[in-house]
């Protein structure tokens, strides 16, 4: 309380959400918790967004991965399947993993269960031989694990030597723990980024921000943080890549409202990884 009190608390946001809510430990299984209340919002978020899942996701996948045909994939954190549905679709023998039991339901709903498997990934683990897979997907996942070293550590290991780690997350120059639109007029905006150096819990998301303002956790991580995991676990860094208007044309070249942030920045990061021979 007192001077600079509302500074110190946005400082401060993180552990004092943490302490409020009880979140010092179990963040994976609060997670999926929140995630399995989300299920059905998101789905139909999703499904009213195809747009995005077609020339941002999917040509993302296309160019960054190519022909996809015979591949041993996993999809990790899978979500409501739309990846998994596309990857089999193009040839790929396709295992689904998420931590959301109501997420792998409609997964497995939506995609007839073609998939080779569908589980967690404690499930891929506890054999002599561990299954190993010629590339991994990991689609806008990464900002929901608190562990990103070790995720990442583990998805390595499940790739076969040449094997290709494919990622895209929510882009952390542009959703930062306080972030938004300042109107300069009817026609111009600015947008607005603050505690960019913040890393935790991404408030934003927590109070509201994910679909139809159901609650769902994720961390908030500098570019760096994730460049630096990356090499730190020995993969070599292939290609760094940002969605724009060449794959939508129509609708880049559309007029925009002054708060379309979707379109006048970019809120989807990726990057290409492989594990080397040797």
């Amino acid at each position: 309380m007192g001077i600079l009190a509302s500074n110190l608390r946005e400082d401060m946001a993180e552990y004092l959400y943490r302490v409020g809510e009880g979140l010092t430990s179990g963040f994976l299984q609060q997670s999926g918790q929140r995630w399995d209340h989300a299920a059905q919002s998101w789905e139909q978020h999703r499904a009213g967004n195809r747009w995005t899942e077609e020339f941002i996701y999917r040509q993302s996948l296309r160019e960054q991965l190519g022909d996809v045909s015979g591949l041993r994939i996993l999809d990790f954190g899978g979500g409501s399947g739309e990846f998994s549905e596309f990857l089999h679709e193009n040839g790929a023998i396709v295992t689904y993993v998420d931590h959301s039991a109501q997420m792998r339901e409609i997964a497995r709903h939506k995609t007839n269960g073609v998939l080779e498997a569908y589980c967690l990934t404690e499930d891929l683990e506890g054999s002599a031989r561990p299954q190993l897979f010629d590339a991994v997907v990991a689609n806008m996942v990464l900002h929901d694990v608190e562990d990103l070293g070790g995720t990442l550590g583990w998805l390595s290991s499940r790739l076969e030597m040449g094997g290709r780690l494919f990622v895209t997350i929510l882009h952390p120059c542009f959703k930062p723990p306080v972030h938004g639109w300042s109107s300069l007029s009817e026609s111009s905006a600015r947008y607005m980024i603050d505690r960019y150096g913040n890393i935790g819990l991404n408030l934003t998301a927590v109070f509201g921000g994910g679909p139809s303002s159901i609650p769902t956790l994720n961390i908030h991580r500098r570019l760096s943080d994730y460049m630096a995991a990356l090499l730190a676990i020995g993969l070599v860094l292939d290609s760094v890549f940002e969605p724009d208007g060449r794959w939508h044309p129509e609708y880049f070249a559309s007029p925009l409202a002054v708060a379309d942030d979707w379109f006048r920045r970019a809120p989807v990061l990726g990057f290409l990884a492989h594990k080397p021979q040797c």
